[in-house]
């Protein structure tokens, strides 16, 4: 992690001003792995936010595995669809 963050920094790298609505929703992936106890989530949700629009096959798989580890019950119910709905996508 502090590899990737170290990269984007000395190549500076800009942070959007104003994040991608799929990049919140890994935020709130990470958050929730973190709160559940789940690590290996946690990382794959982390990866994936700073590989911003890579998406390689082993990462879209690995976003897959990490939401079905995530209990989808322990989100506000206003979140759980969209979050699913937007973590699936990024999956497919």
């Amino acid at each position: 992690m502090s590899q990737a963050l170290n990269v984007r920094i000395q190549r500076t790298i800009a942070f959007p001003g104003v994040p991608e609505e799929e990049v919140l929703w890994l935020h709130l992936g990470l958050a929730h792995s973190v709160e559940q106890g789940l690590p290996e989530a946690a990382e794959t949700f982390s990866r994936a936010i700073l590989e911003d629009a890579q998406r390689s096959p082993a990462r879209r798989y690995a976003v897959g595995r990490a939401l079905e580890e995530l209990d989808l019950g322990l989100l506000d119910a206003e979140d759980r669809t969209g979050f699913q709905a937007v973590i699936e996508a990024i999956a497919a």
